[in-house]
């Protein structure tokens, strides 16, 4: 109980999680003997449950994973491909335990995203090397977009990629991509490895998923749109001996037409907060807003190298600062509610955790957030080669 208070204000939350806890373990004397030895396993636990319903209800759910936590250690692949994509399921939901448990603690987003993304990396490379052995003509290879391009994956975090493969792809490659696709799908124990988004395939949403190399960069060079020319300044080949041309997305110039035309998409994909509710990604100065912007100062300026994630992209420091801060809100929120979050209301729960969690009340939270939205959105003003004012 002393343990519980330390660890924040919540003890019905973290003695109803940790009830479910002991039911899950059986209440075996090992591993209230396990506790009575380990101090610093108690105030993991008692922070992991008090403060994150969606962590602790993951080792409530499956105590069998303590172990590992307590360990920090991961076990070697299995030959078997159904024990092994158990074992990738264990894994992210571990490191997700592991990098969130540090983040609770340090509040480092910088330490977060690293671990959670490499984790993602080295499941997706073993599970696409499985699948390629199965179908050795095949050469299909995986371009990570978005938040996993960027290195910046975070809790609940899902995957945006594209197939690339040496040629035409062959019917060998379909059989690969599909594969991997379901696999990541698939629900396993601890529930499907990750959600996936595949809307930036070359030839459109409703087109084929793989394209070869040649046709990949005709199309940045010649048919991809600004907007897809933008998200493709955050792609990151998952194998590192693969080495994209990001010059061809910046070599051609934008037009006015263009600018317009990014200038209507910007403002089409904006959603202006309605009463108590905002949604952080799509809010104008949200998340979206500010990497829009950053990607379309990078065609105007025709800059190819600025790195893949957002932090690298901005070069205004106070704007960085304060995507930074609303990714902590994003984080928070997520940690803070047992379902994926699209949208924060201030009047409900989950808000007044993920407040809690930054050290505020409720209402200084959504008086921090909104002023976060406000200065963001001066910034953008001032920035935004398209000229709109939001």
């Amino acid at each position: 109980m002393q343990e519980l208070v330390k660890a924040g204000a919540e003890k019905d939350l973290g003695l109803g999680i940790l009830e479910d806890f002991v039911r899950g373990t059986r209440a075996k004397a090992t591993f209230f003997t396990m506790l009575l030895r380990s101090p610093r396993l108690i105030q993991d636990l008692a922070r992991l449950f008090c403060l994150s319903p969606y962590l602790g209800s993951i080792l409530a759910a499956r105590p069998e994973l303590l172990d590992h936590f307590i360990l920090r250690s991961d076990e070697g692949w299995s030959g078997e491909l159904d024990l092994v994509l158990q074992q990738m399921n264990d894994r992210k939901l571990l490191t997700e335990i592991w990098a969130a448990n540090q983040y609770l603690a340090e509040r480092n987003l910088h330490t977060l995203y690293p671990r959670v993304t490499d984790t993602a990396d080295e499941i997706c490379r073993e599970l696409l090397s499985r699948l390629r052995a199965e179908y050795p003509s095949s050469t299909v290879e995986i371009i990570t977009m978005g938040k996993w391009g960027g290195r910046e994956l975070g809790v609940r975090s899902d995957l945006d990629f594209v197939f690339l493969c040496d040629a035409v792809p062959s019917e060998d490659d379909f059989k690969v991509a599909r594969r991997f696709i379901s696999r990541l799908s698939d629900p396993q124990k601890g529930g499907n490895l990750y959600e996936v988004d595949l809307r930036l395939r070359p030839s459109g949403q409703s087109g084929a998923i793989i394209v070869g190399r040649e046709q990949l960069k005709t199309y940045w060079r010649e048919t991809a749109q600004p907007w897809e020319r933008q998200a493709y300044l955050r792609a990151r080949p998952l194998n590192p001996n693969i080495v994209l041309d990001k010059k061809l997305l910046v070599a051609r110039k934008l037009s006015a037409e263009e600018l317009a035309e990014l200038q209507r998409i910007r403002s089409k994909l904006l959603v202006k907060p309605v009463g108590n509710v905002v949604d952080i990604k799509y809010a104008p100065g949200g998340l979206l807003d500010i990497e829009f912007v950053a990607q379309t100062l990078l065609l105007v300026n025709q800059i190819s190298n600025a790195g893949c994630s957002t932090n690298e992209m901005l070069k205004d420091p106070m704007l960085s600062g304060i995507y930074d801060q609303l990714r902590e809100f994003e984080q928070m929120l997520q940690l803070a509610s047992t379902n994926k979050l699209k949208t924060c209301d201030n009047i409900k729960p989950s808000f007044a955790k993920a407040a809690s969690l930054m050290g505020l009340s409720g209402d200084a939270a959504w008086a921090r957030l909104n002023k976060l939205l406000s200065e963001s959105r001066e910034i953008l003003n001032q920035i935004d080669p398209t000229g709109l004012k939001i």
